[in-house]
Formats: structure tokens, sequence, C-alpha cells
């Protein structure tokens, strides 16, 4: 019998409330036969003494004391006790025991006998078994006295005795019958909830297939089995579906194109596709489910990204490879899965892998044949243009359009040299070939060159240039002067060929968490919404009008983005159309050494 069980517990309870019944119910038993058999004997003894009152006068007057003791004798055949005739100073003038008794009554029974006029009562005796009943009577001259009963309990005992055997067999009987029946009722009830409680755990094991307990739904019990039975067919359903979903999401996952790697936020390998052991070069099922993905044979830089994002539960990116090595370029996206995990915390990592060999070698070729081709243009270019200046200066033709044509020919000309010089330093930016030394440069200078190079520019359309340089040392970062120029010239260059005639240009620098901004605002008819989201892109220029439609070669702010890029730095715009534009550079005070 294990006590743990329910129906244990409540046969013990079944069983525990009738031996308490039964505790109870005899002292009560006990006191009520002891009460009634004293208050019955008490009264007889009284009844029996006033009958006899008489006859004990009349000894007592004659002082005939065999006549009072065989009074009292004959009292006390009913009782079998002892009776006493005592006089109020304590003397006993007769007594059921004849010349055996004592001459005197206890000291302590003086007192008492002393008010013979109080009311029939009864005293146990200590130290015996016996209780006192006392009954006043007159002696004629000899005056009160008491007739006293030691009434002894032997009968009593002889009754509990007999009352507590047949109190036990019938607590036994009635025990016998609790338990039987506490056992019924605690099967009724336990048997359903211990067959719930087993299907329970099987089911917290995974068994969504075990049976639950059929109960009739009479009771909170049986409507407790339905519940239960619908909540299993409930979990058996949705797992089903999600199984279902599952089985769909691999089948679609191990068919993608691009390769996929699901880890845990301990860094286990849940799934891996076949293209993932493809694109990083390992044989199935190297990163089967359970493996380390730390220890996996996979380049070091993919571990470290997957580590990265578990621990900062940030998206993240690398590209593994060098097609220029003839290496396989694999570009892996690592983003956090997101779930009920804390603040900072994640649910694991999932990399996804996509082959970019063919869109980075084309890139290449594409950027070689820019290359190639820029520097073949140059030669034929500046032969024009030098043959174009030289008719210039000749004057051998009276057609007054013969200047016109060759100034056409000289602007175009030099339009083309610029595109075909940003194409080339663009592709060189783009493929990583140095451009000139690292060195540290102080933005106020920088900005104060490129001012004086543009007033000109600047002053012939009419528009005023406002200058705010910083002074403090602070304001210095370390680049490539060249390309810093470049990038700067093209963004104040912009801003005179879009403001129109008395407008104002602001070039501006201010040095705050680490770095410099860089800002050329203008009064410019702005740039629209749409076109801002492509303005960094290559041959995508502002609104077309006037002169700087024909002057722009569209690659201007495609570098600008570049050179920011290159001195780990950004470019942003804020424009509004009829606002104007601002663009902003933003540098840190320190870099890298690329040279």
């Amino acid at each position: 019998m294990r006590l743990h069980k329910l129906s244990t517990r409540l046969l013990l309870a079944f069983v525990a409330v009738v031996a308490v019944c039964i505790g109870l119910l005899a002292p009560s038993l006990h006191l009520l036969l002891r009460t009634n058999y004293v208050s019955r004997a008490a009264g007889r003894f009284q009844e029996e003494v006033t009958q006899v009152a008489p006859s004990l006068a009349t000894a007592a007057e004659q002082r005939d004391r065999p006549a009072l003791d065989h009074i009292c004798s004959d009292l006390n055949k009913e009782f079998d006790g002892r009776v006493s005739v005592v006089a109020p100073d304590g003397r006993i003038l007769g007594d059921s025991l004849s010349e055996r008794c004592a001459a005197l009554a206890r000291p302590e029974c003086v007192a008492q006998i002393r008010t013979a006029q109080e009311p029939l009562r009864e005293q146990d005796i200590p130290l015996q078994d016996t209780v006192a009943v006392r009954v006043p009577v007159s002696l004629g001259q000899q005056g009160p006295a008491t007739v006293r009963l030691a009434l002894p309990l032997a009968p009593v005992r002889d009754q509990l005795a007999r009352m507590y055997w047949l109190l036990f067999l019938s607590g036994l009987t009635a025990a016998v019958t609790a338990v039987a029946i506490g056992v019924l009722i605690a099967r009724r009830i336990a048997r359903p909830l211990e067959s719930m409680t087993a299907s329970a755990e099987r089911i917290s094991a995974g068994d969504f297939e075990c049976s639950i307990p059929t109960v009739p739904p009479d009771d909170e019990i049986g409507r407790l089995a339905q519940s239960f039975g619908a909540m299993q067919q409930n979990l058996r359903t949705t797992l089903s579906q999600l199984r279902n979903e599952r089985n769909q999401a691999l089948a679609i996952v191990q068919d993608l194109g691009d390769g996929v790697v699901a880890l845990s936020p301990e860094g286990h390998v849940i799934l891996a596709n076949a293209a993932a052991h493809r694109l990083l070069g390992l044989t199935e099922p190297a990163l089967h489910e359970g493996t380390v993905f730390g220890s996996a044979a996979v380049p070091a830089s993919l571990k470290q990204l997957a580590g990265q994002v578990n621990g900062s539960a940030r998206a993240g990116q690398v590209e593994l490879g060098n097609v220029t090595a003839g290496e396989r370029v694999v570009q892996a996206h690592a983003s956090p899965v997101a779930g009920i995990a804390g603040p900072g915390q994640t649910n694991g990592v999932v990399l996804v892998l996509r082959d970019m060999t063919e869109a980075r070698r084309a890139e290449t070729m594409g950027r070689e044949l820019v290359a190639n081709a820029s520097h073949e243009l140059r030669t034929p270019l500046a032969i024009i243009a030098s043959t174009a200046e030289t008719l210039r200066g000749i004057n051998t033709v009276t057609d007054p359009r013969h200047g016109e044509f060759l100034e056409m020919i000289i602007r175009h000309t030099a339009r083309l040299e610029r595109l075909v010089t940003e194409t080339l330093q663009l592709s060189q930016l783009e493929a990583g070939v140095p451009q000139g030394p690292w060195e540290d440069l102080h933005m106020g200078e920088l900005i104060a060159e490129c001012v004086d190079l543009y007033a000109a520019s600047a002053a012939a359309r009419g528009i005023r240039l406002t200058l705010c340089t910083p002074s403090e040392p602070a304001a210095r970062v370390r680049g490539v002067e060249s390309l810093l120029h470049q990038a700067l010239g093209n963004l104040v260059d912009n801003a005179i060929r879009y403001t129109p005639e008395g407008g104002n240009v602001t070039i501006a620098a201010t040095v705050a968490d680490g770095a410099v901004a860089l800002t050329v605002a203008d009064t410019g008819p702005g740039i629209p919404a749409d076109l801002q989201v492509r303005i960094f892109e290559r041959f995508v220029r502002g609104p077309r009008t006037g002169a700087a439609a024909a002057e722009g070669t569209g690659l201007g702010l495609a570098l600008v983005r570049r050179v920011a890029e290159l001195h780990h730095g950004r470019v942003d715009l804020d424009s509004a159309p009829g606002k104007g534009s601002r663009f902003t550079l933003h540098l840190p005070t320190s870099g890298p050494d690329a040279a």
C-alpha cells in the first residue's frame, strides 16, 4: 500500500473518522453509565432511609447499637457497600460492618455531616472505588444525624467492561463496514483520477496516442475526463498540423538553391540543407542535427558571424571567398530567430548562404571592361580636344558658326573626358585599387581649399558661398587627401550647379561623438522623395533643368558614397522639393591605414 496514492489516503481518512468517533463515544458512555448508576442508587437509598427512619429514631433513643447495626445491614443488602449512621459530632452510632468499623468518622466528613439539613448529594471517596451518598435523618431526642452509604462502583465497572467489549465489537464491525465503503468510494473517485494522471504523464513524455479512461459524465470527474480527452484530441490535431507544416517547410528548404543552416541558441545545428553542404564544400551529412557548429569544418568568419548574431540579436552579413583568386564566392546572411527570448537574447540563428561567384565574376568583368574602355577612350578624346583647341586658334573660316561649333565640340569633349575619368576612378575604387597614401588631414584646411577652388564658379553664377570651418584639433581625419578633396568638390559643384542665381551654398563642419560631419547645403529646387532613394546610384541625377542637366555626369554622388565607405563613413541626404538639399559626409576622426 503506497501512502502517496489518492485511494490510500481516502481509505485512511475513513478509518481515522471511525476511530475518532469511537474514541469520542467511549468516554461519553462511561460518564453516562456512571452518572445513571449513582443517581438511581442514591434515589433508592433515600427512599429506603425514609422508610426506616422511625426505626432508626427508636433504636437511637434506646441507644441500641445492635439494632442500629442491624438496620444499617438491611439498608446495605441491595447496594453491597457500607451504610453508617453518623452523629453531628462524628460518632458512628451504627454501621453495617458492626464492631469492625471505626468509632469516629473521618475528620473531613464531620463538617459535611453537621450540615444535616443539606439535600442528598454524592461525593467520590479519594483512593477508593466508591461514591458517598448521604441522607439526613432525625433521631428524635438524639437530634439530627446522617445515614451515609459508601456505594461501590464495581458493578459499573462490570457494565463498562461489557459495554467496552460490545463497543469494540460494534466499532470493529463499523470500521470494517466503513473501510469496505471507503474502498468502494475511493476506487470510484481515485481510479479515474489515477488513470488520467498516468495518461497525462504519458502525454507529457510524448505519447499522444495513449487512451483516456472512459467515465460517465455524471459528476465533476466524468466532465474532467471528457475535457481531458478533448484536450488530447486537440493536441493530437495541432501536432499533426505542425508536423505536416514542418515537413512541407523542410521539403521547401531542402529544394532551395540557397543554403540554409538553422542553429539553436546553444550553437547546435538544427537543420542544414544540401545546398549549404555544397556551398561550404562539405559532404552530407557533415552538418547533421545536433552538430556543434563551432567545431564544424566551416570558415572561421562564418562561425564568428553566427556567434555575433546569437549574442547581439542583430542581423549580420559576411562574404566568403575571392573570385579573383578563382575561389567560390558565398554571401552569408545571418538573422536572429524571433521568439520569447529576453532582451539581447535569441532563440537561435538562421544562416542563408548564396552563391555569388557568377555575380562577382560579372562585376569584375564589367569593371575591367569599363576600366579598359575608359583607358582606351582617354587618348582619342585628348586628341579631339587638342585638335579642337588648335582649330579655334586658326581663323581660316569666315562662317560665323565655325566658332560656335568648335565651342560645342570642346565643351562636350570636356564632359566626356570627365565622364571617362570618373567612371575609371569609380571602377578602381570598387575594385579596391589604392588611390594614394593615407595621412592625417585637418578638415578645416581641406574645406578652405575646396571653397577657393569653386569660388570663381559660384561668383560667376551669382551664388554666395558661406564657409564655417572648425578650428579645434579634433577635426582631423585619416584618409586619402585626393579622394576626400574630390568627394567634397563633387558636393560643392552639385550645389552650385543646382542653385539658382542669388542663392546660397553653405559649407560647414562639426565634430561630435568621435566623428567629423561635413555639410553642404544649398537653396536649390530640392530632390523629390522618389528620387532620393536612388540618388547615390550611378548615372542618377537630380531634376534636369538648364545648364545643370547638361554639365552633370551622374557619377559624382556615387563616387562620394564610395569614398565615404572607403573611409568607414557614410553620406546622408536631407531634402524636400522647393526647400533645397543638405548633404552630410560623416567621417571618423581616426581610421585604418589603407595604404
